[in-house]
């Protein structure tokens, strides 16, 4: 059985931060709040979070009707 020094423990715990960063950054908490409660530094969690946002805009053009260019009617 591992404890928590082994890699499932170490696997658990990033797990665990994952889930509690989505919740906040749901939440949309101020970045200073944010790293207060989730035990992250301001720069690394400045970083993850533009992952996120990244990530989150690719699915959204990919699941997009839209592409290429729009023509504006202003008649």
């Amino acid at each position: 059985m591992q404890g928590t020094t082994g890699v499932s423990g170490i696997h658990t715990f990033r797990k665990l931060k994952s889930r509690r960063i989505a919740y906040y950054f749901a939440h949309d908490l101020p970045a200073s709040k944010f790293a207060e409660l989730s035990d992250v530094s301001r720069p690394t969690l400045k970083q993850l979070l533009f992952k996120l946002r990244t990530r989150i805009a690719q699915l959204c053009d990919a699941s997009s009707p839209f592409s290429g260019e729009v023509e504006v009617d202003e008649s």
